[in-house]
């Protein structure tokens, strides 16, 4: 994911090569072979079907109690 972002960055900056847009086409699809795009959405899903209400979905373990843990 860092590679990605930084790639993405040169893209901003205007100093992407041919190179690193070829790179780029090969994360993206690593990233979407791994369900990448979906992640978040199954992690909230998960968590609300351990009874994690979704105001909680971003929270620190820290911040939860024991029967949210």
């Amino acid at each position: 994911m860092k590679e990605k972002d930084a790639l993405y960055a040169k893209y901003d900056a205007g100093t992407a090569t041919d190179a690193d847009g070829e790179r780029l086409g090969i994360l993206e699809g690593e990233f979407a072979d791994m369900s990448g795009w979906d992640a978040e959405y199954q992690a909230a899903e998960l968590l609300s079907g351990l009874g994690i209400t979704e105001d909680k979905h971003y929270s620190l373990m820290s911040d939860l109690g024991a029967s949210e843990k």
